[in-house]
């Protein structure tokens, strides 16, 4: 909210005074989730919203990974997108770490580690409520250990875009 206050204009001789009041007023953004590419490995991991879940500010936001190695299983999230890591332009194939045909979708500002019981485990992100969030986008990927599918005994998910809405 600003109200009034002086106005400064190199075409006016004196500051104006301003007697009006604004407000900042968001419309409305549906908050959503996008799946995108391809996970790696056979079957592959698959990450995806659960039914109904939504990432409404205010409230919580669960995703769910199937095809996941029992035990451990890990998310890595970005903001910076799906453009750019600091190896280049995503997605990056990880052959060079030892993983060939697994791609990397998103930048990997955090990572998160989620315990697996079968080959799906779920994680739950809460969002503030709070309006510097409005129409952030927040993109997600899972890793986890697969037992001789390449050197490094790890396959990922596809990506998951999440957008933060309010409704």
């Amino acid at each position: 909210m600003l109200f009034g206050g002086y106005w400064l204009h190199p075409s006016l001789p004196t500051q104006a005074l301003r007697g009006d009041t604004w407000e900042l007023a968001y419309g409305t953004l549906a908050a959503s989730s996008a799946p995108y590419g391809a996970g790696c490995g056979a079957p592959p991991m698959r990450l995806a919203a659960i039914p109904g879940s939504r990432p409404v500010l205010g409230s919580s936001f669960t995703a769910e990974v199937t095809n996941a190695t029992p035990f451990a299983t890990g998310k890595s999230y970005g903001y910076s997108g799906q453009i750019y890591f600091s190896a280049g332009q995503l997605p990056i194939d990880l052959d060079w770490a030892g993983m060939p045909g697994c791609p990397l979708w998103t930048s990997a500002d955090g990572i998160a580690a989620c315990t697996t019981v079968g080959a799906t485990t779920e994680f739950t992100m809460t969002a503030p409520n709070s309006t510097a969030l409005f129409g952030i986008a927040v993109h997600l990927q899972a890793f986890s250990h697969r037992p001789g599918l390449n050197s490094q005994q790890m396959g990922v998910s596809n990506g998951l875009q999440v957008l933060a809405g309010n409704q």
